[in-house]
This record gives structure tokens, C-alpha cells and sequence, in this order.
């Protein structure tokens, strides 16, 4: 929390504490640990005095008669306090702790109060300014309080501030910081970057496809093996719950390059008029696919969690590209796509291909946010999709 000095931070300090303290009591935080604990601000010291009255103070004596202390052994507690409400002893002030004095031990606080006995900057070099120093800083731009919150919740994974609680400091002014959202809002980022840059990749190699087939049939045909690898592999990782890190994310741009490759390789072979073009591609294909998914797909067996995901997403978009080239991409050309004497069956093929990926595709992207919120829309998504590309492969069955 900032402020244009040490008590204007130590103030919103306090206000973002109470805050706090309201949603411990409501089990949302576990501990708040916080500067303002052994610092107050003046106003919240002159607040604490005003409350210490007669009738309270006349109730802590009772009360300590009463669990066998001597009679009169708060007194000197008391003249402290009667000496500070009469303004004898001044306020306990940032630079009481952020003082130059080496050396030395905590005074007790009943001498700390008295007038005879305190100095200024009396606690400066002592462990108890130690803590201090750490949860507040002051410098020529002001000062800020740092308070440290333990939420006690996130089971196996980084525990975050419920919601309304982040909601609610941020509306007092206070910077919220911590590992897991710093770590959600960079893994954010990078999928909405690697997100926006494949589909202008994906746009550029169609453009490159289109100039060297000259037929937008044939370069959709090459393009479909990334196009659907990228969609089922975002769909069946965000389904399975494994966390998208910027090493994983990564994992889609090889697998949209060699989703490219296959696309390439079983277009120039379905079109070639080779007689045994189909099978040797076919079989190149697959092995290429194999030794990838041995390549990468072994870091499945990694200890490290990075590097499971990263295999793992490796795997699955190769084997869906590999699907798609050797399955969808076949069977697409069968019954039309990408020949010259069948353009009235490719709009309604194309159309449905494209409108069961695109609802992959974006239930995917709500999966990775929210899994078990749509786990049903990315299943039905999935299952359209595979619907779609059975309806295709039989009706090019009767084709062949």
C-alpha cells in the first residue's frame, strides 16, 4: 500500500487490515501479518489511547487481582498510559525504527514510554526495527506498507486471494501481489500471443499453399492437418486438466508446423497420378509421426511437471494431426475437396468441418480457464466434431 509519507501508508495499511481481519473471521484468509502490528499509525495510537479509559482500566486491575497478581503491578503500565494521553510521551514514529543507532536491545515497553527514559529513535538497529524496516519503505516518492496475507487454501496447487477480497483491497487502493497471479496473468498472456500469432501463421502458410497449389481446394486440404491438430489438441489438454504453462503453449506452434508437413505430403500424393504415391506417402507419414511422438512424447516420463506438460500437449496435437492427415484430409478429397468436377460439395463439407472445429476450438479456450465449468460443453464439442468427420468418411466411402 503507497502513500504520499510513512503515516498517509501506514493509515491505508490499516484500513486494508481490517479488511482483512473481517475475512479471516470469515475463514477467506488464514493469517495477515502486517507493519501496522508493531507500527501504528499516529491516528490509530491516539485512537488505541482514547479507548484505554478509567472504567477499562479499572477492569484490567480487577482482573489481574483476580488471577493472582499483585495488587498495583500494572501501575506503572497505567502512568505510561495517563503520561501518553496527556501528550508527555509523543507517538512512536517510523524513524524511531528507520534510524541510524547500531546495536542494542528492545527496551521493555513500560520504559520505552516513559519520558525519562526514552530517546529518539531508540529502537533503530534492534531486531524489532528489523521487522519493521522489511514492511515499510520510504523513500522520495513516499512511502509503502507491505502486508503479507496467508490464505491457507489451493490444496496442491498456488492458494489466490478469494475474489472479493482482491476486489475489495484493490478498491482501497492497494497493489495485490502474489506468485500465482503473477504466474496466471504471464500464462495468460502468452496463450492470448501464441493464440494471435497462429492464426496469422496459419493465414500466412495458407497464403504460401494457396500460391503453390492455385486451387484454394488443395490448399485448404494441405492446411486442414494443423488446423484441426491445433483445435483437438486444445481441446482434449484443456479437457484433461493439465495446467497450460508458457512451456507447454509453446508446444502448439511445432505442432501446427508439422501438421503443415503432413498436410503437404498426403495432398501431393492423393493428387499425384502415381498408383503407389498414396501408400508410401501414407507409411512415410506415419513413421515421421512415430519417431516425433518418441522424440517428444518421451517427456511424458520427466519428473519435472514443465516438462510432462510440454510432452504431453506434444503428443496429443501430433497424433490429432496425424488423424486429420490420414483420416479427414483422405476422405475430404474423396468426396470433393480439392477436385475441380465437385465444387458443389464443398460448402456444406467445408461449413461443417469448420463450424465443428471452431466450437473446439472455443469451448477449448474456456476450458483452459475454468475446466470444470464447461467439462461438458468441450465433451459435446468433441463429440460433434468427431460425428462430423465419421459422416464424412462414410459418405467418401461411397466415393471411392
Amino acid at each position: 500500500v503507497r502513500g504520499a509519507d510513512a503515516q498517509e501508508a501506514l493509515r491505508r495499511a490499516e484500513r486494508a487490515v481490517d479488511l482483512l481481519d473481517q475475512a479471516r473471521a470469515r475463514g477467506l484468509v488464514e493469517e495477515v501479518s502486517t507493519v501496522t502490528r508493531l507500527l501504528p499509525s499516529e491516528a490509530r495510537q491516539e485512537a488505541n489511547l482514547a479507548a484505554h479509559d478509567a472504567a477499562l482500566e479499572a477492569r484490567v486491575r480487577a482482573e489481574a487481582e483476580a488471577q493472582g497478581f499483585a495488587p498495583g503491578y500494572f501501575e506503572p503500565f497505567s502512568a505510561d498510559l495517563a503520561a501518553a494521553r496527556a501528550g508527555a510521551v509523543p507517538p512512536i514514529r517510523p524513524e524511531d525504527f528507520l534510524g541510524s543507532r547500531a546495536g542494542g536491545v528492545v527496551p521493555p515497553l513500560s520504559a520505552g514510554l516513559r519520558p525519562a527514559a526514552r530517546s529518539a529513535r531508540d529502537f533503530a538497529g534492534t531486531p524489532l526495527a528489523a521487522l519493521v524496516q522489511r514492511g515499510l519503505h520510504v523513500d522520495a516518492d513516499g512511502a509503502e506498507a507491505s502486508i503479507v496475507v496467508h490464505t491457507g487454501r489451493g490444496g496442491a496447487g498456488p492458494a489466490r486471494l478469494a475474489p472479493q477480497v482482491e476486489g475489495a483491497l484493490t478498491a482501497l487502493g492497494a497493489t495485490v501481489v502474489s506468485g500465482a497471479a503473477l504466474a496466471e496473468r504471464v500464462v495468460g498472456a502468452v496463450k492470448d500471443s501464441v493464440a494471435n500469432l497462429a492464426g496469422l501463421s496459419l493465414f500466412l502458410v495458407g497464403l504460401a499453399l494457396l500460391a503453390y497449389y492455385r486451387r484454394p481446394g488443395r490448399a485448404l486440404l494441405a492446411l486442414l492437418p494443423a488446423a484441426l491438430g491445433l483445435l483437438w489438441a486444445a481441446g482434449v489438454v484443456g479437457l484433461s486438466g493439465v495446467p497450460f504453462n508458457i512451456v507447454s503453449v509453446g508446444a502448439f506452434a511445432l505442432v501446427s508446423g508439422m501438421g503443415v508437413d503432413y498436410g503437404i505430403f498426403v495432398t501431393d500424393a492423393l493428387v499425384s497420378p502415381e498408383p503407389d504415391a498414396w501408400p508410401a506417402t501414407l507409411r512415410s507419414v506415419i513413421l515421421a509421426a512415430v519417431t516425433t511422438l518418441l522424440g517428444f512424447g518421451s517427456l511424458v516420463l520427466a519428473d519435472n511437471p514443465v516438462m510432462w506438460s510440454l510432452g504431453f500437449a506434444v503428443a496429443v496435437g501430433i497424433v490429432a494431426s496425424l488423424l486429420a492427415a490420414a483420416v479427414v484430409l483422405p476422405a475430404l478429397y474423396r468426396v470433393g475437396l480439392g477436385r475441380a468436377e465437385a465444387a458443389r460439395s464443398i460448402p456444406a463439407l467445408v461449413g461443417l468441418a469448420a463450424l465443428a472445429g471452431l466450437s473446439v476450438a472455443v469451448v477449448a479456450v474456456w476450458a483452459t480457464g475454468a475446466r470444470s465449468a464447461y467439462q461438458g460443453e468441450v465433451v459435446v464439442a468433441l463429440v460433434v466434431n468427431l460425428a462430423c468427420i465419421a459422416w464424412i468418411v462414410k459418405r467418401s466411402a461411397r466415393h471411392g
